[in-house]
């Protein structure tokens, strides 16, 4: 049943509140979300954009793949609002991930919560975490490259991947359309539940770990973010071939 209420922020009441679960180990009972932070005017604030009105968002949304997610906040977020103004806000994106938690973490199966660092419930802001937050980063990266983030997108809402983060821990990375074509045309496959092809999480030749080394290694020769999709995958070196659309199995 929908129930539309006003996005909120948390405070640095809230956000510490917040922060002071159990993130990391079995946490069990600790680690269960502190549900009462998110209406509570002493732990947050109903979020006013910058045309001051507020945004409403359905609070009993059923959210499955990342995809559901991103369809969720486009309702509430029109395209009035900016990925800039939306950036600037990380108690809003904490408050968010609060308050669909039991859908966003994973269990064990004795019912404990898997562990799951702090950054992907709290915005770090720190140059080493900020892409992993698990609601604002899958946002940012559909908003900032449309079908490019499908790899990011496909899969179940509960699973962070390693391979999503080696494709956007770097900023250059994270901004270069021509970049993240590269990253989905190597990484997706629809086929799959994760959504991103077989063996690209193992840290082998060609998986998701190798891609930022090459990176480098190409950007101290080439402006990458000048080039194409295709051009860049011609400049991939042959460890990368089996999931390369151009040449080995993969190709086109």
């Amino acid at each position: 049943m929908v129930e539309m209420k006003n996005i909120r922020s948390l405070n640095e009441d809230g956000i510490r509140e917040f922060a002071s679960i159990n993130f990391v180990d079995k946490a069990g009972a600790d680690g269960d979300a502190p549900s009462h932070l998110l209406f509570e005017n002493e732990f947050s604030d109903v979020k006013i954009f910058s045309d001051g009105k507020p945004r409403e968002i359905d609070v009993n949304a059923v959210i499955i793949t990342g995809f559901d997610l991103v369809e969720l906040l486009d309702k509430s977020f029109d395209s009035t609002i900016g990925i800039k103004e939306l950036e600037k806000d990380p108690g809003m994106w904490a408050w968010i991930a609060l308050l669909y938690y039991d859908q966003l973490r994973q269990k064990n199966p004795d019912g404990s919560w898997k562990g799951a660092a702090a950054p992907r419930w709290i915005p770090s802001g720190e140059s080493t975490s900020y892409y992993r937050h698990t609601v604002a980063a899958r946002y940012n990266m559909h908003r900032r490259h449309g079908g490019n983030a499908d790899y990011i997108l496909h899969g179940l809402v509960n699973n962070w991947a390693d391979v999503y983060e080696q494709y956007t821990n770097v900023s250059l990375m994270i901004t270069s359309e021509s970049i993240q074509e590269v990253a989905n045309r190597i990484a997706f496959d629809p086929s799959r539940e994760k959504g991103f092809k077989k063996g690209l999480g193992s840290k082998g030749p060609g998986s998701a770990r190798r891609f930022p080394a090459v990176f480098w290694q190409l950007h101290n020769t080439y402006n990458l973010r000048s080039m194409t999709s295709d051009e860049i995958l011609e400049l991939l070196p042959e460890e990368f071939d089996k999931y390369n659309p151009l040449k080995g199995e993969g190709g086109e």
